[in-house]
């Protein structure tokens, strides 16, 4: 189906929903869809950026970017025990990982350093609440242990952040009303946490 021409719209349609009852609604999985008829280049190259984002940012949320040693050991540990590092060569995976991880930092970057436009921070965190479940619940937690702990982080562009993530979140989470929480928040999505923690503390 994703080779067909005339339904091509009513295929997405079609999967997307699908994928919202009985799998997840992230739109990341629309986007992949969306892509199997894109020009290949585009994915490898937003691939291609978002790696060098996160290694950039990276190096600069834990301010070793002038320090060899602290930046090698950072690409060295990214290269080996990120989530499913050996199955990144895969789209799929690409968008819904690499990409979003490379948003997350950016976001990151911008809460720590209180820079940039505060729109543009507002939407990239709106964007990852539907983009995937475990980054938003990820950042909207570091967040607010932020604003918990320093007041200076309490600010209106921080509030709008913790809200802007609400929509995305209860949106992936509405159809499993009434399964056990953490069953949605899975084993998977821990890891993701266990990665993006230890490099936000």
């Amino acid at each position: 189906w994703v080779k067909g021409k005339s339904d091509w719209w009513r295929c997405v349609y079609d999967s997307a929903v699908w994928r919202y009852w009985n799998n997840n609604g992230r739109i990341a999985n629309v986007v992949m869809i969306i892509l199997a008829k894109a020009p290949k280049i585009i994915p490898i190259l937003v691939s291609t950026l978002s790696v060098w984002a996160i290694l950039w940012y990276g190096c600069k949320i834990g301010r070793f970017a002038n320090r060899t040693m602290l930046t090698a050991l950072w690409i060295t540990g990214f290269t080996c025990l990120y989530p499913w590092i050996d199955q990144m060569y895969l789209i799929d995976f690409q968008i819904n990982y690499l990409w979003t991880t490379a948003l997350s930092l950016f976001i990151l970057k911008r809460w720590l350093t209180d820079a940039g436009n505060s729109t543009v921070t507002i939407i990239c965190c709106f964007i990852i609440g539907f983009w995937h479940e475990a980054f938003a619940g990820g950042l909207l937690f570091t967040i607010i242990c932020l604003m918990i702990l320093y007041p200076s982080f309490r600010s209106k562009r921080n509030l709008l952040c913790v809200i802007s993530f609400l929509p995305g979140i209860a949106y992936l989470y509405y159809p499993r009303i009434g399964e056990t929480p953490m069953a949605f928040f899975s084993t998977r999505s821990i890891m993701v946490y266990a990665f993006m923690l230890p490099l936000i503390i």
